[in-house]
């Protein structure tokens, strides 16, 4: 798809701990919702909404034999990607797949 920036990365875990890192690796590229507490000059607290904090990022982790995860990634966001991509390939991933970077 045009609008997607894509990439396909591999990475070699232990395999007792692949099902661990998989639940990690897409629940930090998931949008999560914090609070966002805003204090006036007193201290006080004015609002405290929720708002998202994501990578931008979707990830979508498979576990292959002995512990090889094939970790897929897709945005809109380009510097985002980039930047998730290189941080998995300094870990030791290895790209085997990119469109669009």
């Amino acid at each position: 798809m045009k609008d997607f920036n894509e990439v396909i990365l591999t990475l070699k875990v232990k395999r007792e701990l692949a099902e661990v890192y998989k639940k990690a690796i897409e629940a930090e590229n998931t949008p999560k919702w914090e609070e966002n507490p805003i204090l006036n000059s007193k201290g006080e607290l004015i609002s405290n909404e929720l708002k998202p904090r994501w990578s931008g990022n979707h990830a979508h982790v498979e576990v292959g034999e002995e512990g090889l995860l094939t970790i897929t990634l897709i945005s809109h966001t380009l510097p985002n990607l980039l930047k998730t991509a290189k941080w998995y390939e300094d870990m030791g991933a290895k790209i085997i797949y990119k469109n669009s970077i």
